[in-house]
């Protein structure tokens, strides 16, 4: 006990004596445990906005139950098993002035909107009566831009059709429940029994509008832990007498499995995706880590520890000379060596616990600050890493264990390396600081030569620091090769919106509207929903508006084509055009086919006759193309042979013939101008325009034109029918040009006449068709280009405005693509932003205390340069001089780990290409070397493909700031540095 407080009085006595070593310690390891932290706090929080936007698009809750009322919801609180409830009203719809109904809902409280996590994109939910939330569609449906703070008068109706009111609403928050490549249309979606009767709402109001639509409607978001959720529903089934409809949607489940990693291997492994299975997946640790974890955490980590360790070292050395000669004292009256040495690394440890305990809390404040710094400034609705579910901890580190023990070692294996350098001196060598050094002869190449006095002090000062040299380069490594690969990720993120951007034409157009023709299209080429799309009159409108600089439309027609009597074709035509063919079982040859195949020609012969065509004609797919003028005066280069008459293309007796490059070939002998072609189209009635083409009611189709028993090829019977829907119009027309269209032309106006190949196409004035009596057409694509000096807000309320009166067109701006890639790019280099001015900090500490170090231990060496007669300002010179040389090294070696990573990366394409590697999980891998962490390696980029120079002059810059910066104590010491005290200190 004595020992211990002798050796702690020593302890207390040499930190209170060296405040400013202390300090300087403290301060290094300060910032490397804070540096840490900070950085895996916010790799924790960027999971956690991974899981956080897969419960937005799948649902915080495990089951939905429709149907339901309040008294039967406040009876599922008491059930034991549901740890969420989440309440939503359906209200009722509300109607824009052109009629269209969306559909109305309210959240009871702040949980059920948190467990229905639909978050908004931009702004929030309603918080008063006032506000209104809608989603991405209803707002271009309603005309008003897609923005918080819109204004906007709404009717509202409730569930029985009953107008209720009509009132003023601010638009407080946007979201995107609506998604067209998503089953059912939305991200969100009841089972295919449900879809008839529920409607899903796209307008969210606060609850206290409820008093107006009076509605006791509700759905029950349920949020349980137990492995199937259906127990519930049996159980809520005994609450009420009304008819419950129970669906079990895994929203957590799935999400929680997603962000560990697991995908099909959960039921591979564990047989099933349930919440006990995903337990045992990390107590077996078989969860997978992404890039930040798996890659950026350990290489931070390893970067900080050898930028700590290189400013700690030299301290450690430093304190623990100072106090040899109370260790050889300690020696002398009898301390064991071990005890020594085990003091030593006491007080280091004790010290290193107190920093480590400052550096966590400046860590944790630093993230705050840094996470609502990246909110505000990119909108990225980043949450704290500090509480975080546990299946985001499972595949992540632990920041305050991380940086525990990290520091720790660091401090730690820096006293081994300060003690290794004492190992075996006696009390009498450590009380006179002797040091045995070897001496070395060198020959001195330059000897006789002559040199100045000034010359031969200044090469016995060695102001080259190895340690900031070290740092340097690795500090100026991380940023350049960092950079470049934070920004090929960002553009693997983003490669699905910049391709739409690049195919649709957004990198010249501003806004652009396009019908879907997905869902409106049935076999033999016919199409129908032809109310659906831009009306011919608004697009005058939007030409006539004088901030439109340019504007392009056009109306597709897909179902026209061209019948020929085979005949009159010879065999290379015939050949040219077989592709484009609208029949599929014209080759079966009905004498010696099966009777399978047989019916299947006879079925297709039967609608074909029906609709009146002969069944020995060649049909072939010809779209149609309807123009305007503007679109003609550019078209005029590409005719080869006729000339463009705007009159009859007016007029609809002239058509052009258009074919691109690839198709000259095929067709230039096959047609001239002038010819008349056998065009035709299919007319439709008006309840024939109205069927879904992806859900036909066969009643909606009227009889069968063909219906027969007949075996298929394994023996099963089976019903071949057919059914003809429409009828013949043919038109009448003559070829007036033909037209060979260039690659970027060919993009621009034509459509595909066949799967990925344009065949032939026909261009015709706009309102040709209702010329040709085959009804009004409306235009299926519009863009438009604003003027330089054009009023945004004023365009975009009128393009939202024309939008809403349309129907079956999606609209999109290149605002909306840029400020979505622009916001997946933020997310992304945020990271490395947050991670270089993390490392650069650290960095700048290890880098000052290095050089302030250098100048203090030197201090008697520049006192004898100034009594010699070397200026205050040349050494000052000197000094800066050497030290701005860090930075020029550190870039010049930071193109080596750039060069390196990016042969990583072309070895990783090579392998991936070749066959030998595959990102899948093995079970998808097919006999390729199963390597998952390429996932997150953006090995299909090429890195000097990044502004590599703009990168290299902005480290250069910061890192001279900060070198200029840190040299400003080495300054101030030699100003206030005495000559005389400092040469009478080193001499007596």
């Amino acid at each position: 006990m004595k020992k211990i407080k002798m050796l702690t009085k020593i302890s207390l006595k040499y930190w209170l004596h060296h405040k400013r070593r202390l300090f300087t310690l403290m301060l290094s390891l300060v910032f490397g445990v804070s540096a840490l932290c900070c950085t895996a706090l916010l790799v924790r929080s960027e999971k956690d906005a991974v899981l956080e936007e897969e419960l937005r698009i799948l649902g915080n809750y495990d089951g939905v139950l429709y149907g339901a009322d309040d008294d039967t919801a406040e009876k599922l609180k008491d059930d034991k098993d549901i740890i969420g409830l989440g309440i939503q009203y359906e209200l009722g719809y509300v109607q824009n002035d052109s009629g269209a109904k969306f559909y109305a809902a309210a959240f009871k409280d702040k949980e059920s909107e948190d467990i229905y996590h639909m978050t908004c994109t931009r702004g929030r939910y309603p918080e008063n009566e006032n506000e209104v939330a809608m989603d991405l569609y209803v707002a271009k449906g309603l005309g008003i831009k897609p923005y918080p703070n819109e204004r906007v008068t709404l009717k509202l109706y409730n569930a029985e059709d009953k107008k209720l009111t009509e009132k003023e609403y601010t638009v407080c928050g946007i979201f995107e429940k609506k998604h067209d490549d998503s089953h059912g249309g939305w991200y969100r979606y009841t089972p295919n029994f449900q879809e008839d009767k529920y409607n899903m709402p796209g307008v969210y109001f606060d609850i206290s509008q409820n008093d107006i639509f009076k509605s006791k409607s509700v759905v029950c978001f349920i949020q349980t832990d137990i492995d199937y959720p259906n127990d519930i529903y049996f159980r809520a089934r005994s609450l009420t007498n009304d008819e419950l409809v129970f669906t079990e949607v895994n929203g957590r489940r799935f999400s929680y499995s997603y962000t560990m990693g697991l995908g099909q291997q959960i039921y591979d492994k564990y047989d099933g995706n349930t919440y006990t299975n995903l337990d045992k997946a990390i107590k077996n640790n078989d969860t997978i880590k992404d890039f930040y974890s798996q890659i950026l955490m350990p290489l931070l980590t390893a970067i900080i520890f050898i930028i700590v360790i290189l400013s700690v070292v030299g301290l450690t050395k430093n304190i623990i000379k100072d106090k040899q000669e109370n260790f050889a004292v300690l020696r002398s009256l009898g301390l064991e060596q071990w005890h020594l040495k085990l003091y030593i690394f006491c007080d280091f440890a004790l010290t290193a616990l107190v920093c480590i305990a400052i550096g966590l809390g400046l860590g944790s404040l630093a993230h705050i600050g840094l996470v609502d710094v990246l909110n505000k400034m990119y909108d990225l609705k980043l949450h704290y890493g500090f509480d975080c579910v546990k299946y985001v901890n499972a595949v992540t580190f632990d920041p305050y264990v991380l940086s525990f023990v990290t520091t720790l070692i660091c401090v730690e294996f820096s006293v081994f390396i300060a003690l290794f350098s004492f190992r075996g001196k006696t009390p009498v060598q450590m009380f006179m600081q002797r040091k045995t050094r070897k001496r070395r002869f060198r020959r001195n190449k330059s000897a006789g030569r002559y040199r100045s006095w000034k010359w031969l002090l200044i090469r016995r000062i060695k102001l080259r620091n190895v340690r900031i040299a070290i740092v340097s380069i690795l500090v100026m490594s991380v940023a350049l090769t960092g950079y470049t690969y934070f920004d090929a990720l960002a553009r693997k993120e983003n490669f699905d919106l910049t391709a739409e951007k690049e195919n649709s034409g957004f990198e010249y157009w501003d806004y652009k509207a396009e019908k879907s023709s997905e869902n409106d299209t049935y076999v033999f080429g016919i199409e129908n929903h032809h109310e659906k799309g831009l009306q011919i009159s608004s697009y005058e409108d939007l030409e006539n508006k004088d901030y439109v600089k340019d504007i392009f439309g056009r109306y597709v027609c897909r179902s026209t084509r061209l019948s020929f009597d085979k005949s009159k074709l010879d065999e290379q035509t015939q050949y040219s055009l077989k592709p484009y063919e609208l029949r599929k079982f014209s080759d079966i040859d009905a004498t010696s086919a099966l009777e399978y195949d047989k019916a299947q020609k006879e079925s297709e012969e039967a609608m074909i006759e029906k609709i009146g065509y002969n069944k020995n004609d060649l049909i072939c797919s010809c779209p149609t193309i309807g123009l305007f003028d503007n679109s003609f005066g550019e078209l005029e280069k590409f005719v080869v042979d006729g000339r463009i008459d705007k009159q009859k293309l007016h007029d609809g007796t002239e058509i052009l013939l258009v074919m691109d490059m690839t198709a000259q070939a095929k067709f230039e002998k096959a047609f001239k101008a002038g010819d008349s072609l056998p065009l035709s189209d299919i007319v439709l009635n008006e309840k024939e325009e109205q069927i879904d083409f992806t859900n036909i009611d066969p009643e909606e189709l009227g009889e069968p034109v063909y219906n027969k028993i007949v075996k298929k090829y394994d023996g099963t019977e089976i019903e071949e029918r057919s059914y003809a829907i429409g009828k013949r119009k043919d038109i009448n027309v003559k070829i007036g040009a033909i037209l060979v269209l260039d690659i970027d032309a060919a993009q621009k106006y034509m459509t595909n006449a066949a799967e990925g190949d344009n065949g032939l196409n026909l261009f015709c004035y706009a309102k040709a068709f209702e010329t040709w009596k085959i009804g009004k057409r409306n235009l299926t694509e519009v863009s438009i280009k604003l003027t330089s000096d054009s009023e945004i807000n004023k365009a975009d309320e009128y393009w939202y405005s024309i939008m809403s009166d349309t129907k079956g067109m999606s609209s999109r701006s290149s605002a909306e693509i840029t400020t979505m890639i622009n916001n997946g790019t933020h997310k992304t280099m945020s990271i490395y932003y947050s991670m270089m001015i993390i490392i650069a900090l650290t960095a700048a500490v290890t880098i000052a205390i290095s050089l302030y170090t250098d100048i203090r231990m030197r201090s008697r060496k520049f006192a004898m340069l100034r009594a010699c007669g070397m200026s205050t300002r040349q050494i000052l010179f000197m000094i800066c001089r050497q030290n701005l040389l860090y930075p020029i090294v550190g870039v010049l070696c930071s193109f080596v780990p750039l060069m390196l990573c990016n042969k990583l990366f072309k070895y990783i394409a090579q392998k991936v290409e070749s066959g030998e590697w595959s990102p899948l999980l093995p079970i998808f891998a097919q006999g390729a070397e199963s390597v998952p962490w390429i996932n997150n390696v953006p090995y299909e980029y090429n890195l000097y493909d990044s502004n590599i120079k703009a990168a290299v002059i902005i480290m250069l810059a910061v890192y001279f700031v900060i070198i200029l910066l840190v040299t400003l104590p080495q300054i101030r010491f030699i100003r206030k540095q005495s000559i005389v005290d400092e040469i009478e200190k080193s001499s007596f």
